[in-house]
Formats: C-alpha cells, sequence, structure tokens
C-alpha cells in the first residue's frame, strides 16, 4: 500500500503527507534495507525520498562500525 502512495507526485506538495508516508515507511527502511530502496526507486515525493536515502545512509554507517 505505502508503494502505491509515494507513487503520487501530486502529494509532495500537501502540508503532512509526505511527512504521513515518511512516518509509515521509517519501520521498514530501517529492518529492510533492500525493500527501502525499492520504494526509494518509486518514490515520486522529494521530502521522502530525502528521508529514506538519509535512513539508509546513516544505517550502513552505524552497521559498520
Amino acid at each position: 500500500m505505502l508503494i502505491e502512495l509515494v507513487q503520487h507526485a501530486e502529494d509532495a506538495t500537501d502540508h503532512n503527507l509526505p511527512l504521513m508516508y515518511w512516518y509509515a515507511a521509517e519501520a521498514c527502511v530501517a529492518s529492510d534495507p533492500d525493500r527501502a530502496l525499492e520504494l526509494l526507486k518509486v518514490c515520486k515525493i522529494p521530502k521522502v525520498r530525502e528521508f529514506i536515502a538519509r535512513r539508509l545512509a546513516t544505517q550502513s554507517l552505524t552497521s559498520t562500525k
């Protein structure tokens, strides 16, 4: 369901939806990086893409320590 929602580019300008999508995605991004990459590939909401990429990057940095 989330994968369909983040493909709605028109939601990018909404005040609340991008953050709500991120809140829904954050746990998935943390627990399943491969699935998060798939989400990142289809996401058309810049703020959500930014958050996913940032979370993946910080997660990979902390896992190498």
